[in-house]
């Protein structure tokens, strides 16, 4: 035990930090194997020795303490020794809890906090905020004993040593954006406390309204709130010093958005639980200044944050809250910024795909809906998909795709844009093409969506458009053009506009034959669950179309069908050949979608055949197409040509330790 103990302790002075993380994880194991750390019996088991030893002859919360102040220690072995906090913090364990108390280092956690090194801080903050989140009483670990008897959280919330003197006391914004940090981790504190959470929800927005005023009116005539914890923070010396922070230096504009940043995410994390208390509180009046300034909005780090408070904000549905004049103020800067001439496109794609999950809430898309913004907005975004940069368009692909998702969007305003994505689909830009697919799939599963393709005819011209897609030199939009294809048929049963013989240039045996030999195995995927949709949902209906064309008094030749052969349109397709070829893929993953096929048809062709085989004079016709002698003769031919598959080999090699065994195999000995 004593070897043991010395071993360990002499490791966390090793000079590597390999060293000194292995040897975290066998103390933190120690410590949770211990079974009287708790209590105040005599070590009974080898842990317990082994514990007892290194904290009391060893000095082990000493080592611990010198690789966590001492600023003339590595920085990697200070993170190790934090690396282990966290763990023994992140433990959620009771003996883990009782050995952070005893050491007493989270007492001094402030000094971590105003470290130098932003990573030091970064974890300090994360271990906090774990210790916040479940530790009963944090208290024990962050006061002493003589001050956690007669303070409660409000400490923790605003006076404590934790938060409010990293602003109070800082000399550069990297200190106060710590303090913010804190806050937020003070948030899960908060929610612990279920009867008072919303007191105390006020004052934390409170606090970091307080520093927003600072940094938009970047002037000393900011006026203090009337709060007991700002007070600690809003005297005339701190607003000084602050506003000296914000202001000092080349680099200070970069330190303010830094500080911007920080304080924006402490108003999302509070809004995810608080959504009513931030949508009405100054906060959220804050949060609309800086993404409509271009000194912020500019920055795509600052706008995402600001974007995100309203996209978590207008999302809950709050009783009480006057969305109409909330939605026309925040529509109004989002225009702004769709169509300011400088702004990039991820700040573009930001707040589009913002709008879109805004418009999820029926309260704020009953009002866009209804109001001149909706006309607005799509001329806005019209205008985009016009745009030179291929991302801005694909971006507004994107967001079409999102609001066709919304229930309950209409679609009557965004006629324009459906008209502007069939356009599309001949972009010279890959992603774009490949993007349009993508929205018109999502119209085809719309119900709504579906229903204005339709009345508008547009399944007609979407199906013109689909051949020269098919030969698209992108793979990726291929899959997306195969995977519309499936959709067609699939959900809206919409064989006829894909199979039918005037439409035989969009798909025949020559375009099956070619995709299913594709050099993206992606593609040769999605053409096996297309032969296989045609199987489920067309076998039957060629003939049954054919003898309906035949009975329009044979108007249109180049819609009949010819008599015997091409009775069923998987067989007209070469589905049967195509298929068992695929057996032979040279991808595993084609050849486990083929294997599944394979094993569908060959259960549903079983009693076919058998029936075929029993009758002794041949098939006896009958009225039902599905009758055809000449159809349950290729399902003959095609069972058979199933059965010779070797189904065992097959299945052999979809496993990945075939693969293995295959380079095994190719590997030359005579180099080993």
């Amino acid at each position: 035990s004593g070897e043991s103990s010395r071993i360990i302790a002499s490791s966390f002075e090793d000079d590597s930090t390999y060293v000194v993380k292995a040897t975290t994880k066998v103390l933190l194991s120690i410590i949770a194997n211990s079974q009287s750390f708790l209590t105040s019996c005599p070590p009974s088991n080898a842990q317990d020795k082994l514990l007892d030893h290194l904290v009391t002859s060893l000095d082990l919360f000493r080592h611990i303490d010198l690789m966590l102040f001492d600023s003339t220690i590595h920085n990697d072995r200070r993170l190790a020794a934090l690396e282990l906090v966290w763990s023994l913090a992140s433990s959620r364990r009771l003996n883990s809890v009782e050995f952070l108390r005893r050491c007493g280092h989270l007492l001094h956690i402030n000094k971590l906090l105003r470290d130098p090194n932003r990573i030091i801080r970064a974890r300090v903050v994360e271990i906090l905020s774990v210790i916040l989140e479940w530790v009963p009483d944090p208290l024990l670990l962050l006061k002493d004993e003589s001050s956690t008897s007669s303070e409660s959280n409000d400490c923790v919330v605003g006076r404590s040593d934790i938060a409010l003197p990293l602003i109070t006391q800082a000399d550069n914004l990297d200190s106060v954006t710590t303090s913010v940090e804190v806050l937020v981790s003070l948030n899960k504190l908060i929610l612990k406390d279920s009867a008072n959470n919303r007191n105390y929800v006020l004052k934390l927005l409170n606090i970091l309204n307080f520093i927003l005023d600072l940094v938009l009116a970047e002037q000393k005539n900011v006026s203090s709130r009337k709060d007991e914890f700002v007070d600690v923070i809003s005297s005339e010396t701190t607003r000084e010093k602050l506003i000296g922070l914000l202001n000092n230096g080349k680099r200070s504009a970069a330190y303010r958005k830094t500080l911007v940043i920080s304080l924006l995410n402490a108003i999302r994390v509070v809004a995810l639980d608080f959504s009513d208390k931030v949508l009405t509180d100054n906060c959220f009046s804050n949060t609309l200044i800086i993404i409509s300034r271009p000194s912020y909005n500019t920055d795509h780090r600052v706008l995402k944050a600001g974007l995100s408070v309203i996209s978590i904000v207008l999302s809950a549905n709050n009783d009480g809250i006057d969305y109409k004049t909330i939605t026309d103020k925040v529509i109004r800067i989002l225009l702004e910024i769709l169509t300011n001439t400088s702004s990039e496109p991820r700040g573009i794609a930001s707040v589009l795909e913002t709008i879109a999950t805004i418009t999820g809430n029926p309260n704020v898309r009953e009002y866009l809906t209804n109001s001149s913004y909706a006309t607005e907005l799509v001329a806005c975004v019209r205008d985009r998909c016009k745009d030179i940069r291929w991302d801005v368009r694909d971006s507004c692909l994107e967001f079409l795709k999102q609001l066709i998702m919304v229930e309950g969007c209409s679609l009557s305003l965004m006629s324009e844009l459906i008209e502007e994505v069939l356009i599309m689909l001949s972009d010279p830009e890959s992603y774009v093409r490949a993007s349009s697919l993508s929205v018109i799939q999502a119209l085809i599963r719309s119900t709504l969506g579906w229903n204005y393709l339709t009345s508008n005819n547009l399944q007609y011209k979407i199906a013109s458009m689909l051949p020269k897609i098919l030969d698209d030199t992108e793979t990726f939009v291929r899959r997306a053009v195969m995977e519309l294809l499936i959709s067609l048929i699939v959900e809206r049963q919409c064989k006829m506009i894909i199979l039918s013989d005037h439409n035989k240039e969009i798909m025949n045996p020559e375009k099956m034959s070619k995709l299913v030999n594709d050099p993206d195995f992606e593609v040769r995927i999605r053409v096996i669950q297309f032969l296989h949709v045609i199987w489920d949902h067309c076998e039957f209906d060629r003939m049954r179309i054919n003898k309906k064309f035949r009975g329009d008094q044979e108007k249109n030749e180049s819609m009949l069908i010819d008599e015997g052969e091409e009775e069923s349109w998987f067989y007209w397709l070469k589905g049967d050949s195509l298929l068992v070829s695929a057996a032979d893929d040279s991808s595993r993953l084609v050849r486990k979608e083929i294997l599944k096929v394979l094993n569908i048809l060959k259960s549903y062709l079983e009693p076919i055949v058998a029936t075929y085989n029993s009758q002794t004079n041949g098939f006896i016709p009958s009225k039902r197409p599905t009758d055809s002698e000449n159809l349950i003769h290729k399902h003959y031919t095609f069972y058979h040509m199933i059965n010779n598959i070797d189904f065992s080999r097959l299945a052999a090699t979809i496993d990945v330790e075939h693969l293995y065994q295959e380079a095994l195999e190719c590997v030359d000995s005579s180099v080993m």
